[in-house]
């Protein structure tokens, strides 16, 4: 029972952390950003994020932005510079890189393959 109890704690925790993802990814990419507004360490929050999906915090955070960014990318004519400003890049060649090392292509491929 102990066991259940603690399986069903991270899964709260998973559930809250993913609507956090959808309020802040855009601005916040930090571990310890989310962990502090769960009110758990970074550790724990990863091994939470592992426990339910065998994927690091990191990666969740990215996937949630790289989907972000694409539908930035789809739906609106906002130039690449001005998408890189809006997520909190420091620079567009940043911006470009990570997308780029995120999924094979750079932005402007992916938005001209749409």
């Amino acid at each position: 029972k102990e066991q259940l109890e603690g399986a069903d704690r991270k899964s709260q925790l998973f559930k809250k952390f993913v609507g956090l993802i959808h309020t802040h990814c855009i601005e916040q990419r930090d571990v310890s950003f989310y962990a502090e507004k769960l009110c758990i360490s970074p550790r724990y929050l990863s091994e939470v994020t592992r426990s339910v999906t065998k994927h690091s915090t990191k990666k969740i955070i990215d996937e949630f932005l790289i989907l972000e960014i694409k539908v930035l990318l789809q739906t609106t004519n906002l130039s690449l510079k001005e998408i890189a400003e809006r997520c909190r890049f420091p620079d567009q060649s940043l911006f470009g890189r990570y997308f780029k090392k995120h999924t094979g292509m750079s932005p402007k491929e992916f938005r001209e393959k749409v």
